[in-house]
């Protein structure tokens, strides 16, 4: 709504709460690392025992009173603390986070205890009693119990979404005073300290999975504080997307410009992808993720430069903005018109099918490869051209491979909507039949994007006349399909 005096009106569509990437990711590690906890007593017992050895013999040279107020700080921060979150989310009605958090924390900790017994029972490793003959206080480091690390763990990465930076690693500094109190705890080795870790990441990150999270995309304030240097801001509406975030942004003098954010969520889902893509793809198929998600945005400002300057109709870029929480924009001039995903074969066919494939002609000669091509990347404008986007995976220094790929892809993104004879005609009248027979070896589902594959599962043999059509048409002979899979899964099973 739009304020007294002037102010920009900004018109967002909160998502709420959602289950993260990251979460997942970490419920990934959590269960690697009990893999290999689980490896390592049952493998590597004398190596990890002369570890803890080692560490006990190091806290036994700490004087007395340093240890005693480490040993308190650690509890209070790692245990006291989030038992006086539930409290206060209790006071506040958040009835939900505060169970999830007593639940993810008491399931946890009996995980760790039936583990331990099982563990125990099998001579795996020698479970450690806290024999305190009555009351212990919290200085003691017997407080440190695996049950209560796993405890503590679990409940900490359940409230961590919801804290500042500041008490997140403050409270995991407190774990970790906790871990090396339990290695040191007793003269046996203690050496489910590691396994408890992993058990509080399992429960932790299974039930932000289970419950979500909030949302990390940036708020009213944020979004003007990253295009308030651009000029003096009218409006700003959010669009529908959420992978990037997509605004419209209306400028006080009349300009209307496209701002594409990304945020760290968006960097946690790219590690995952690129995760999965490593199991079921061979390394050359997949790339090397982005350090940070401002040097991911910053590739595809440069990407579609590049583009512009090799002739390919894009938007032009303005800006890459930042803002202090983390999110990371790219700001283009807007392109007016409608997704080409949206059209019909009759509106799609002909000179907006044709003038596609040309853009993606300029493309190639410029020596880049797009390497994401559907009909979702363009924009056809209402007097039929089509505005090319989407640069986020593109390759400045393409191969051939590359490019036969991107032929490929563009090939089935059109024949699901038109139909295999008029995607191939248009591709042959576009960027010739050469590049058209190139892309052979690559019509296969694996060489799609993700929206083409699935558009694909209503068209059964639809990749079987395109075979059959570019060959008849480029003169091209049978090809064999390219190998991209590191293993097929029938290879697996058996």
């Amino acid at each position: 709504m739009p304020d007294v005096g002037g102010a920009p009106e900004v018109v967002l569509r909160p998502r709420g709460r959602e289950r993260s990437p990251a979460d997942v990711l970490r419920l990934l590690l959590g269960l690697a690392l009990l893999g290999l906890g689980l490896l390592a007593a049952t493998v590597a017992r004398n190596t990890v025992g002369g570890i803890e050895a080692d560490i006990v013999e190091g806290y036994d040279r700490v004087p007395d009173r340093i240890a005693e107020v480490a040993t308190a700080l650690a509890f209070i921060l790692a245990a006291a603390v989030p038992l006086l979150a539930i409290v206060v989310l209790v006071v506040r009605h958040r009835y939900r986070r505060a169970l999830a958090l007593l639940l993810g924390g008491y399931l946890a900790s009996w995980v760790m205890i039936g583990l331990d017994r099982l563990l125990s029972d099998r001579g795996v490793v020698q479970r450690v009693r806290a024999d305190t003959g009555g009351d212990v206080e919290i200085t003691d480091p017997r407080f440190a119990t695996a049950s209560l690390i796993a405890s503590v763990v679990a409940m900490v990465v359940i409230a961590s979404p919801w804290l500042p930076r500041a008490w997140r690693r403050a409270l995991w500094l407190g774990v970790t005073f906790l871990v090396l109190l339990r290695m040191v705890s007793s003269g046996e080795p203690a050496f489910d300290a590691a396994l408890a870790l992993a058990v509080g990441l399992v429960v932790g990150s299974g039930a932000l999975v289970l419950i979500g999270t909030p949302s990390p995309e940036p708020a009213a304030g944020e979004l003007l504080a990253m295009v308030g240097r651009l000029g003096t801001v009218a409006r700003i509406e959010q669009r529908p997307g959420s992978e990037p975030l997509l605004y419209r942004i209306e400028m006080a003098g009349g300009q209307r410009l496209r701002l594409a954010v990304r945020t760290s969520r968006d960097r946690s889902a790219d590690m995952l992808g690129r995760l999965w893509r490593y199991a079921r793809l061979r390394s050359t198929e997949v790339d090397q993720p982005h350090l940070t998600v401002q040097r991911r945005v910053e590739h595809e400002a440069l990407a579609q430069t590049m583009a512009a300057t090799g002739g390919a109709r894009v938007r032009t870029v303005r800006s890459v903005v930042a803002s202090p929480g983390g999110s990371v924009g790219l700001v283009t001039e807007a392109a007016e018109g409608v997704p080409a995903a949206t059209l019909d074969a009759e509106d799609l066919a002909g000179g907006p099918l044709v003038d596609a494939w040309r853009q993606v002609g300029c493309l190639h000669r410029a020596g880049i490869a797009h390497r994401s091509l559907g009909l979702g990347q363009f924009t056809i404008t209402p007097d039929g051209r089509a505005v090319l986007g989407g640069f986020d995976s593109a390759r400045v220094a393409a191969t051939e491979r590359d490019i036969s790929r991107d032929t490929a892809q563009l090939l089935v993104a059109t024949a699901v909507v038109v139909g295999a004879p008029a995607a191939v005609d248009a591709a042959v009248d576009a960027v010739g039949t050469v590049q058209v027979g190139s892309a052979l070896p690559y019509l296969q589902p694996l060489a799609l994007p993700g929206s083409t594959r699935r558009a694909l599962r209503q068209h059964g043999n639809l990749l079987s006349d395109l075979r059959e059509r570019v060959q008849v048409v480029t003169g091209e002979p049978s090809a064999a399909l390219a190998r991209l899979e590191r293993v097929k899964p029938r290879t697996l099973v058996s």
